[in-house]
């Protein structure tokens, strides 16, 4: 790996503090080294061997974002507390990154989905890509949101409710999970629909092979009632009873390196305390 690309969260002084020392040891390493801050994110997926990205989850979810055609592998370096996606902390860095150059890593393929929503035939065709989740909920004064999902074409739900997650593995222990959905274990190629305080006592979350297209139209009755579409919590768009919403599995999936030091179960142990030890 020779062209390094930093992805550095400029809201936080730790990781731009950080990136000055990453950024010192790499280039003393005769890596060719750049970052956000002078060029586009594209630009760096694009030109990169090695992504590394500083910050957080957050961080890390805004560069899936732009992970459209092409992917490049990503290191995720926590500055904060122990993450999901950015499972290495700042003080293992080093022999973190040091690794990934000698190709000593183990990539995680984590599926990620594309929604495409459809507008009349003179507004055409709006596209967001999530790692995480689709969300679909109400807007404003809405009281509630009536949704009929399909499985492909075959009818999955109908109910009525404050909206729908749908989300992917590595998103299971997001929105997801706090609405009631299962944890799933990050490689598996699944999407789960989790209904959002649905109307009814039976709707239940269901886990669906990725290969399925979930397709959801809404029933606003009222005009003055709104509905929007957010993806990964990064970007919305609102949508009408007329448009159609289609979530399917992305061409594209983000290879993550993972943490050498701790496994995803490790990391699920200590993020929500699900060890017996006692002290």
């Amino acid at each position: 790996m020779r062209k390094i690309g930093l992805v550095i969260n400029r809201n936080k002084p730790r990781a731009i503090e950080l990136s000055r020392s990453v950024r010192e040891w790499l280039e003393e390493s005769k890596k060719k080294v750049e970052d956000n801050t002078t060029k586009s994110i594209e630009e760096l997926i694009k030109d990169s061997d090695l992504l590394i990205c500083l910050g957080g989850d957050g961080t890390i979810l805004h560069l899936a974002s732009f992970f459209v055609k092409k992917s490049c592998p990503v290191l995720g370096i926590n500055v904060g507390s122990l993450g999901f996606l950015s499972e290495v902390k700042a003080g293992e860095a080093k022999d973190e990154i040091g690794r990934a150059l000698k190709g000593e890593y183990e990539i995680e393929e984590r599926l990620m989905m594309r929604v495409r929503i459809k507008k009349g035939k003179e507004e055409g065709e709006e596209t967001m890509r999530a790692l995480n989740d689709i969300v679909i909920d109400r807007e404003g004064l809405t009281r509630y949101l009536k949704m009929n999902i399909l499985a492909d074409e075959e009818p999955l739900m109908d109910y009525s409710g404050d909206g729908v997650i749908v989300s992917t593995p590595t998103g299971s222990t997001a929105y997801s999970l706090s609405a009631g959905g299962p944890l799933i274990y990050p490689t598996l190629d699944s999407f789960v629909v989790t209904p959002l305080c649905a109307h009814a006592l039976l709707m239940r979350p269901i886990v669906l092979p990725s290969e399925k297209i979930v397709r959801i139209t809404l029933v606003l009755e009222k005009k003055e009632e709104r509905a929007v579409v957010t993806a990964d919590g990064q970007r919305r768009i609102e949508v009408s009873g007329n448009d159609e919403i289609l979530i399917e599995r992305s061409a594209v999936r983000f290879p993550l390196i993972v943490s050498s030091h701790r496994s995803y179960l490790e990391t699920l142990r200590e993020k929500f305390g699900m060890s017996d030890e006692k002290e």
